[in-house]
């Protein structure tokens, strides 16, 4: 399914905790949608100001292809509000002079789900959209949108309504739909009572799954996300709404927007100010692309001894440390771990590495960049220390490193944070001003285990790990470090 949301982005901040998150429904929309596996797409104006640079960022880390947007001098619009409880306490829009504005209706509109809303001001445009989509509208919460005179200019034009009515009593919201000739589908969200849809003088109500919030923020854009795509997915088409599996429709939004009121900001990737004064390197698929290396060895050396190294096996001994690769092979081989090791070590010697040949592209720039800011730059591996100086010495990258630290001088390896929490305690450099630059799922976690912040280089091992910045290169971690600097 192909899904396109427009309309403006902002940066919610909520005053009370100096933390802001990247947000309106268009771009929680686009997001949810990529986390459930559609090809989402994102329409917009970014703003290249600081919060239009970390917007970008996260858009391509949840894989929202970002094409259509235009990029513009000017400030992100933000919404300035308290959060207590979970719970959102709006205070005002801070609308800069030079916000760039919503987009314009000048591309192809050849997608089978279109979500816009009435952020995007496009009332006296929304006529012009052709498309044999379906075309789903946030009217939002405000009487202003409710107005027959707004309703005429939106309502002709569109496949699906969507009104949030918080907390509202059945009778407020019939006397609403009994004011307006509704031909379509009207969904009705009404924060913590269960949800409607009104259809040809039909109710039909859902229900809510509730929890205990962490962050309310986009539980109504997850719902609509969740709720028009199932009914998509069970057949409905432009004017020819499909309306059999709404159970299963309410249920699986319901399920959703539970979900995503467990994440901060509705979408996670809070954006800090932070003086960045440190940053710690993982070795192997970071510095260096020499798990490839390693793991065709692992492979040959499994074919010599007739047994199949499967895509589990890649995938577990991906970023792991030696003695985890040692007790799981082991048992593979059925093999205590100090006999497999002198066989693995014997035929390892055949394949030496030269890590020179597996230096990642545009790493000296970024290390370059580090010394001219300085910025302290500390290897942070699981390998060995004897291999950790052996690739400095054949990349000739000693005049970039501070120190290094090596997972065998540690009792736990990733991804218990040990080894971090002790890089943080040698630095002498408070967390908040340090980054990380990893690639396995182990370093991943190890690093957020050490409540360190995580820049993540793609592969196809990471690629399903949500919540995490994704980087495909150094050039463009280096072009993202210029906001901190």
């Amino acid at each position: 399914m192909k899904i396109l949301s427009f309309s403006d982005n902002v940066f919610d901040v909520y005053q009370n905790e100096g933390v802001c998150f990247p947000g309106g429904n268009a771009v929680n929309v686009a997001i949810n949608c990529a986390k459930l596996g559609y090809s989402s797409y994102y329409y917009g104006k970014i703003a290249l100001d600081d919060y239009g640079k970390h917007l970008v960022q996260v858009l391509k880390s949840m894989n929202v292809n970002i094409d259509l947007c235009t990029y513009h001098k000017g400030s992100t619009k933000c919404c300035i509000q308290n959060r207590l409880h979970g719970e959102r306490q709006f205070i005002k829009v801070d609308l800069k002079e030079d916000w760039p504005g919503n987009p314009l209706l000048n591309i192809d509109f050849d997608f089978d789900v279109i979500f816009t809303s009435c952020n995007s001001k496009l009332e006296n445009e929304i006529r012009n959209i052709h498309t044999d989509g379906i075309i789903v509208y946030d009217f939002g919460e405000k009487e202003k949108y409710r107005e027959k005179d707004y309703l005429d200019k939106i309502v002709p034009y569109i496949d699906f309504a969507q009104f949030s009515f918080s907390d509202a009593p059945m009778e407020k919201i019939q006397q609403f739909l009994n004011t307006y000739p509704f031909n379509i589908p009207v969904l009705i969200t009404r924060s913590s009572l269960n949800p409607l849809l009104y259809y040809h003088s039909s109710y039909y109500e859902g229900i809510i799954d509730y929890i205990k919030p962490i962050d309310t923020m986009g539980a109504g854009d997850a719902f609509i996300s969740r709720f028009v795509t199932s009914l998509v997915e069970q057949g409905w088409k432009k004017s020819k709404p499909v309306l059999s599996g709404l159970t299963s429709s309410f249920q699986l939004a319901a399920t959703f927007s539970k979900e995503i009121c467990q994440i901060e900001g509705g979408i996670g990737f809070p954006f800090q100010k932070k003086e960045l004064k440190a940053i710690l390197f993982d070795m192997d698929g970071v510095l260096v692309d020499s798990e490839k290396h390693w793991m065709k060895v692992y492979e040959c050396f499994c074919q010599k001894y007739h047994q199949t190294f499967t895509q589990e096996d890649y995938c577990l001994l991906y970023g792991s440390s030696d003695l985890f690769q040692l007790s799981y092979m082991s048992q593979k081989f059925d093999m205590n771990p100090e006999d497999f090791k002198i066989l693995r070590d014997d035929f390892f010697k055949g394949y030496p590495i030269d890590y020179s040949q597996y230096i990642m592209s545009d790493v000296i720039e970024l290390l370059e960049y580090c010394k001219k800011n300085h910025i302290v730059c500390v290897i942070v591996s699981s390998s060995q220390k004897k291999e950790i100086e052996q690739m400095i010495e054949q990349c000739e990258l000693e005049p970039y490193f501070d120190f290094i630290v090596s997972g065998w001088d540690f009792k736990n390896s990733k991804p218990d944070p040990e080894i971090y929490n002790a890089s943080v305690v040698k630095l002498n450099i408070d967390r908040k001003h340090i980054f990380v630059i990893e690639d396995s799922i182990y370093g991943l976690q190890a690093a957020l285990n050490a409540q360190l912040d995580v820049l993540c280089l793609k592969n196809e091992m990471n690629k399903n790990v949500e919540g995490i910045l994704k980087f495909n290169s150094f050039k463009e971690i280096k072009n993202y470090l210029k906001i901190f600097m």
